[in-house]
Order: C-alpha cells, then structure tokens, then sequence
C-alpha cells in the first residue's frame, strides 16, 4: 500500500525543479542514445559511444559538477542543473559523426 507523504517547502520546490530539468534531459538522453546505441552500433562504430560517453562524463560532467559544487559552491539545483548539461554537450559531436557516415561499416560476410 501507498503512503502519502507531506514534503516540506523546499523540498516541494526541489522536486518541482528536478521533474522540470528532468523533462528536458530525457529529451536528449533519448536522442543520444537512439543514435549511439541503435544507430552507430547497428553500423558497426561502438567505439566512438564509447569513447563519446567516457570523454563526456570525465572531460566535462564530473569535472563540472565537482567545480559547482565543491569551488563555487552552487546552490544544489544549480549543480544538478549542470551535471545534466552532458547529453547536450554531447549532441553536436554526436550529430557531426552521423553525418559524416564514418560509423557505416560493412558488417556483412564477404567470403560466404
């Protein structure tokens, strides 16, 4: 059975403020991943998803997000805020690539 809970104001306002950026991230989560997951592994690339994603979270999401927090000392909607920026970051690199027709590989058998 479901219990209701009463939040506190604050915490009210955290989740109005987390559902809202969440919305928009999952937009471009979805976008990305349909991309690097179906389209460039289905080509025969995953290496550049892989590489895309590791140089995304360790270049600029974890490095971003410990610099907001623990340096500037951004209030805590404004960290998680920016630790979602890396989807979009990643989007253009990730569009370049499609379009470049670079992860289109031959994965069929030659010699049948």
């Amino acid at each position: 059975m479901m219990r209701m809970v009463d939040l506190t104001p604050t915490a009210t306002g955290y989740l109005t403020v987390m559902i809202f950026i969440n919305a928009y991230y999952s937009i471009g989560q979805a976008m990305n991943t349909t991309v690097i997951c179906g389209v460039f592994r289905s080509g025969g690339d995953s290496r550049f998803g892989f590489i895309c994603d590791t140089i995304d979270m360790w270049v600029f999401s974890v490095p971003l997000g410990f610099i907001s927090a623990f340096v500037l000392k951004l209030p805590p909607m404004w960290v998680y805020f920016l630790l979602c920026l890396d989807e979009f970051v990643k989007m253009p690199f990730v569009y370049k690539h499609y379009k470049s027709y670079k992860w289109l590989q031959n994965i069929t058998r030659d010699d049948v």
